[in-house]
């Protein structure tokens, strides 16, 4: 919540925090948990319900690598008729030790967004 410029953090799990909340509180929730199929579909059951009419839902790790993931967005995406979107592949460079070959460590991730119409 952001009042005169004062940010408040709120540092919960996502599932201890989510009663903190009315419903249609939120404009954008961005969701990066533990990435397994039951967290992931939780966190988007547990949280839709507070993003605002034409608000974002948000998230992390769409690819191969979480099968989870993208099985509890597409599942929640077809049981709620949502609009999904992505926003493609995205490249972070993480600190690691310098070699010849390479100056940093690249991990690939891809984000995925659902809109609330």
């Amino acid at each position: 919540e952001i009042n005169d410029h004062i940010v408040n953090v709120n540092r919960q799990f996502s599932y201890d925090a989510k009663d903190d909340f009315e419903d249609a509180f939120f404009d954008f929730i961005y969701i990066d948990a533990t990435h397994t199929y039951e967290s992931v579909l939780s966190d988007l059951n547990d949280y839709f319900p507070k993003l605002k009419a034409s608000g974002v839902i948000a998230g992390h790790d769409w690819s191969s690598n979480f099968p989870g993931v993208k099985k509890a967005v597409k599942e929640f995406v077809k049981d709620n008729n949502l609009k999904f979107l992505t926003s493609g592949r995205i490249n972070v460079t993480r600190p690691g030790k310098k070699s010849k070959a390479s100056k940093s460590v690249f991990l690939s991730t891809t984000d995925w967004a659902l809109v609330r119409e």
